[in-house]
């Protein structure tokens, strides 16, 4: 009878030493895991981070663009107008002149 309950006492130690393996076991795949997590967060992390300062490169490239455009646009739009206005300037002054001096002749 004493013999069973060593062979008992023996079994239940087994089995609390096989329970704590397999804890730690479990632990030490959770651990594994949860790593794994972290460096794919990461790596997926730096890839979005790597996408949206090429693509803030980008559209920032195509802004410059526009602006550059949309300014010699404008610097070529003002240049007629002071043209445009330096012709009516000159007409306008050759027509008051010219109406100064018909007063004058009559």
């Amino acid at each position: 009878m004493e013999e069973i309950i060593l062979e008992i006492v023996n079994i239940d130690n087994q089995a609390k030493s096989k329970i704590a393996e397999i804890n730690t076991k479990k632990e030490n795949i959770e651990n594994i895991v949860n790593d794994n997590i972290k460096i794919e967060k990461e790596k997926l992390d730096n890839l979005f981070e790597y996408k949206k300062k090429t693509l803030e490169e980008n559209y920032d490239y195509k802004f410059q663009e526009s602006k550059k455009k949309i300014d010699e646009k404008k610097e070529n739009e003002i240049s007629n107008m002071k043209e445009k206005y330096n012709q009516n300037k000159q007409k306008i002054i050759e027509t008051i002149l010219n109406t100064i001096i018909k007063k004058e002749l009559v």
